[in-house]
């Protein structure tokens, strides 16, 4: 309340000539909380979008196990042997990527991350010689 006073004060007196000891204080005082201020909020816009990348690289690492996928729900067959390595690889890929947004998402502060599993899901890793889920 009383920092809001001095800033109010402050920013009302900016453009007269007023020689003050008491308004210089004030001002530098000010200018350090906004400079604080500023510093903070550039802070948290970093933080956002650090996790929005953290969240875009578990949707690539996904659509790329989805695009394997639907290479080979295509050809009507069971996946071949480098399939089965590249999705399971991919699907490494995905688990870590899901991790460390887990682990990002921790460290700024957010500790529910239940959902994850759900908004991101990882199926079983392939073997091959077997058919697909679902075929």
């Amino acid at each position: 309340m009383v920092m809001e006073k001095a800033r109010d004060m402050v920013h009302r007196l900016k453009d007269h000539n007023l020689q003050s000891t008491h308004l210089d204080r004030l001002r530098q005082l000010v200018s350090a909380e906004e400079q604080q201020a500023s510093l903070e909020a550039e802070i948290r816009q970093e933080m956002a979008n650090s996790l929005g990348r953290a969240a875009t690289k578990v949707d690539m690492a996904l659509l790329e196990l989805e695009l394997i996928e639907q290479e080979v729900r295509q050809s009507g067959k069971k996946p071949t042997a480098e399939q089965v390595e590249r999705y399971n690889q991919q699907r490494e890929l995905a688990l870590r990527a899901r991790l460390d947004l887990r682990i990002h998402r921790e460290a700024v502060g957010l500790r529910n991350n239940d959902g994850l599993k759900l908004t991101y899901p990882v199926a079983e890793a392939w073997r091959e010689g077997q058919a697909l889920p679902g075929s």
